[in-house]
Formats: structure tokens, C-alpha cells, sequence
């Protein structure tokens, strides 16, 4: 393995890297990087018994410190969707049962506001010159609080007031819409969204919501 290592071909690979990862390093120390901001909106739909919709809309200010990587934090508002619905049950004499017969007032569908608030990553990866279409990869982490409520009820669940863990990654292309100006693009994604957090709840301890859909966003 050493002689391997200390080959004229693997040392330059290795200084290849080490350059590479100094390129990276250096504009994020030295804040040299370029301002970058988007705005988003994301629809989400909830998978597995506790079924929360999600539609966002977001920002992220940061900086672009190379070609492929960009850095910075954003805010957004989240309005989600329970799907659980309540039903009255009746005794059934025809049948000797109890049985449901029509949703409890107590039982529409409920409806809340989160503010997300994260840590964005982003890396491009181009397939072309500027002006060519790219492949992105997006994580967003943070947190995420409900406001206005003081609970929404699941199928097993609730989703209390408690700071959410948010964790958001995301996958899609960069459409450059400006042929003079690289900065500008459009990005349409596929996201997951996953909420988390120790509460209290209905059956379960640590209760995780999770969502997938997509993303469409307008960058500058």
C-alpha cells in the first residue's frame, strides 16, 4: 500500500483531492462567496397511518461559494392538512353491532400553520456549459413549530406545539432561465419531508410524520 501511495499517479490524485477540498474550504472561511437567494413552494402528501398534507412556501439566503455548492438558511410557512376524520358509531339492531354512520362535528379534517425554520445545502452537479440544465441535491435541517393550535390529531398521533425536527431532502434539475445571467433558474425537485420529535402522543412515544411530493422554486 505504500508503494502504491508514493506512485507519481497517486500523488497526484491525492493532490488532485486535497486542492479540490482547499477550493471548497477556503471561500467558506473567507465569506468570499457569491449571495444567492430563492424563493419555493413545496406540496407534500403524508404516507403510513398518520397522514399529514403539507403545502410550503419558503425562502433560502446564502451564498454560492463555487459552481456547486451553495450554503445558507431560510425561513417558510407550512400549512398541513390532517387526513383523520372522526365518525359517530350507533348500535345496529339489525346486526347486533356498533357501527360508524357519518362524521363527528368533532371530526373535520384539521388544519395548521408550521414555521420551518433551517440550514439549507445544496450541491450542483452540471451536465453542460452555464446555460445547460443541472442536477441538484437539496437537505434542509432544522426545526419546525405549529402555531395557531394546540394540537392536530392523526390517525394515532397528535402533532403538539413541540419544536419538530425537520429534515428535508430534495432531488431534481436546474433549468437556467436567463442566457446572460447563470444565476437565474428555476429548480423542480422531488422532496421528502419528515417531522419528528419526542412528544407525548396519543400511542406512541417518539411519533415521526413523513410526506413526499415535489418542489418548484425560482433562484437569483
Amino acid at each position: 500500500m505504500s508503494l502504491l501511495f508514493f506512485t507519481p499517479q497517486a500523488r497526484a490524485q491525492y493532490w488532485e483531492a486535497a486542492n479540490q477540498l482547499t477550493n471548497v474550504i477556503s471561500p467558506i472561511l473567507s465569506g468570499s462567496g457569491a449571495y444567492k437567494g430563492s424563493i419555493e413552494i413545496m406540496g407534500v402528501a403524508g404516507v403510513g397511518n398518520d397522514k399529514l398534507n403539507h403545502v410550503e412556501f419558503s425562502t433560502s439566503q446564502g451564498y454560492q461559494y463555487n459552481q456547486w455548492f451553495y450554503m445558507g438558511a431560510g425561513l417558510g410557512v407550512d400549512i398541513v392538512r390532517s387526513s383523520y376524520t372522526d365518525v359517530d358509531n350507533v348500535y345496529r339492531p339489525e346486526s347486533g353491532e356498533w357501527g360508524p354512520t357519518r362524521p363527528s362535528r368533532f371530526g373535520q379534517k384539521r388544519i395548521g400553520v408550521m414555521i420551518p425554520v433551517f440550514s439549507d445545502f445544496r450541491l450542483t452537479i452540471p451536465t453542460g456549459n452555464s446555460s445547460s440544465p443541472s442536477v441538484f441535491i437539496d437537505l434542509r435541517l432544522g426545526a419546525s413549530w405549529l402555531v395557531g393550535n394546540n394540537y392536530l390529531r392523526t390517525q394515532d398521533n397528535w402533532l403538539r406545539t413541540n419544536t419538530q425536527f425537520y429534515l428535508r431532502p430534495s432531488i431534481g434539475v436546474r433549468i437556467p432561465t436567463n442566457a446572460r445571467n447563470a444565476r437565474q433558474a428555476v429548480n423542480i425537485g422531488v422532496s421528502y419531508l419528515l417531522l419528528t420529535s419526542n412528544n407525548s402522543s396519543w400511542a406512541y412515544d417518539n411519533p415521526s410524520f413523513s410526506s413526499v411530493g415535489a418542489s418548484i422554486s425560482y433562484e437569483w
